[in-house]
């Protein structure tokens, strides 16, 4: 069932993506170049009346994706509170500290965070499809299938990946691919030093073998 829900989300987007292409053939101004365009495409069809509730959709999806952001945020920082100052205040100071970039409009903002955006989906979806099979041959429950599907997802997902550095976009999205790589590599770095802290708290409270609870409380 997840697959389908996948194949039909795909589709959904795909469909979309070409149903816009389609209704600007023949505009005045090229789809890359328009702010909205779901709102030029209703004024363009002669249904102004679908603006407001497009508009109105496009409000409530980027409030969810800010939700997203701060659950996100806290599962990772172990606090809600700490998280949605932090991530809040990020929120904020990005977009304005971006527009202070001579040059840089409001929606200009919105396709760079966008892309960013895609980079941590294409990034953490090829680490899923690499993990899932070597997860499943440690509980000793792979199958040929398992590899097999992983294996086209981890392709698949190249296309963009490689799409996005060759030929080289225009500046700015030229420099996101590596921009978005050192940001990988903190969070590995700061994962991994985590981790390793978190198992000597861990090996330093552990009970010595064969020891009473005093001896125990002792040796701690």
């Amino acid at each position: 069932m997840l697959i389908v829900n996948l194949i039909l989300t795909g589709l959904f987007f795909v469909l979309i993506s070409y149903t816009e292409i389609l209704g600007f053939i023949g505009y005045k101004t090229p789809l890359d170049k328009v702010d909205t365009p779901l709102n030029v495409l209703a004024q363009v069809v002669g249904m102004p009346a679908l603006v407001v509730p497009m508009s109105l959709a496009v409000i409530i999806s980027c409030f969810a994706g800010g939700l997203a952001c701060l659950n996100s945020g806290a599962r990772i920082l172990y606090s809600l509170h700490v998280a949605v100052t932090i991530m809040g205040a990020l929120l904020f100071v990005v977009p304005a500290a971006m527009l202070l970039v001579p040059g840089t409009q409001p929606f200009d903002i919105v396709g760079y965070a966008g892309t960013l955006t895609a980079f941590g989906f294409i990034g953490s979806y090829f680490l899923v499809s690499i993990a899932a099979p070597a997860y499943l041959k440690h509980e000793v429950i792979v199958r040929g299938r398992d590899y097999a599907l992983a294996g086209a997802a981890a392709l698949l997902l190249l296309f963009p990946a490689v799409g996005s550095v060759y030929p080289v976009p225009p500046w700015p999205y030229g420099v996101f691919p590596y921009l978005f790589l050192v940001y990988m590599i903190v969070g590995l770095v700061w994962i991994r030093s985590r981790r390793k802290g978190l198992s000597e708290f861990a090996g330093v409270n552990q009970p010595v073998p064969g020891a009473g609870p005093a001896e125990s409380d002792a040796s701690n």
